[in-house]
């Protein structure tokens, strides 16, 4: 018996999303400030506890949240689309009677979230993929995490700001829950700046969910 299930959650402790006016007017990137936490269904394609040569995540049922704030706070209880992710080429593999782990080449078609006024944000294709399968009682849990990065566009196409989104596993009962934290970088923001941050924020956020990762695997 398997369960066809994803955990995902991008947590406000272990992940943020740096925005700044990259392409944009002051007044445009001051906008795109809070946190936006989206929940919602999730799956995997593929229900092999070995690790498959390719699979698919995917997302349903996703909506806003009353925790939400700052500019995303008009969003709350409204809809939000996210694109599945592609897993290819496994690397990293490790297979034991309980649990199975792989790191997978990721990417998402474009856009990866589309919010209800065409907000979008881009993600950074390629970028890696946890998957874990873990073993309980001849069930297996399908979880996983991923950070990678992206900028958003607005409706008119417009670049405005870049940033961070770090994907930790925190359920196995096939739902999701993400929180994506937006701020906004102090002026003058050059697009050199910009990717300073963006960079420093990718390498720091990575370490921090590799460190819980172990921590919950290895309690």
């Amino acid at each position: 018996m398997t369960i066809n299930k994803l955990g995902l959650g991008l947590a406000l402790a272990c992940g943020t999303l740096a925005v700044g006016a990259n392409f944009a007017a002051p007044a445009q990137a001051a906008k795109l400030t809070g946190t936006v936490n989206i929940t919602g269904v999730s799956d995997f394609k593929s229900t092999s506890f070995v690790p498959p040569a390719n699979d698919v995540v995917t997302f349903s049922h996703a909506k806003v949240q009353a925790s939400s704030t700052g500019i995303f706070s008009s969003y709350i209880g409204q809809g939000v689309t996210l694109s599945d992710i592609k897993l290819t080429s496994p690397t990293n593999v490790s297979i034991t009677p309980q649990k199975t782990q792989a790191t997978y080449v990721a990417s998402a078609p474009n856009p990866f979230i589309t919010f209800s006024d065409d907000l979008k944000f881009i993600v950074d294709n390629p970028f890696e993929f946890q998957r874990t399968a873990t073993r309980l009682s001849g069930v297996n849990i399908l979880t996983g995490s991923a950070v990678f990065s992206g900028l958003f566009q607005n409706a008119s196409g417009k670049n405005v700001g870049i940033g961070i989104v770090s994907i930790q596993e925190i359920k196995e009962n096939g739902s999701f829950a993400l929180t994506l934290d937006a701020t906004s970088v102090p002026e003058p923001a050059t697009v050199f700046g910009l990717t300073t941050v963006l960079a420093a924020g990718y390498l720091s956020r990575k370490k921090l969910v590799k460190k819980q990762l172990t921590q919950k695997t290895h309690p």
